[in-house]
């Protein structure tokens, strides 16, 4: 059983790797679909930056990154804060600033 267990963990372990590896070239993507959502059609990517939240938000708690989910469900809440539509200016800076300051994504 222990073998089992070591494999499992190892296994985590790699995806874990693989998932922070990735945070840097997610949080510029996701900083590049904020500024775009300032546009006056910008709710699509404001629409596309919440999904890559979410997948974040349930994701990172998965492999051991709870730190990381709980971060990206906050930002998830503020890019769905009413009002709906193009995001404000200031609030797609503030999002841009807090995306690069995730856990494990400054390059």
């Amino acid at each position: 059983m222990t073998d089992r267990k070591e494999e499992l963990a190892q296994r985590i372990a790699v995806v874990r790797q693989r998932f922070v590896d990735s945070l840097p070239s997610k949080a510029q993507e996701m900083a590049a679909l904020a500024q775009r959502a300032v546009a006056a059609d910008g709710e699509p990517a404001r629409h596309a930056l919440r999904l890559k939240l979410h997948n974040i938000a349930g994701s990172a708690p998965t492999i051991g990154l709870a730190m990381l989910g709980q971060r990206a469900s906050e930002l998830e809440a503020e890019v769905m804060a009413p009002p709906q539509g193009p995001l404000a200016p200031d609030r797609a800076a503030k999002l841009s600033a807090a995306l690069g300051a995730l856990p494990g994504s400054a390059a």
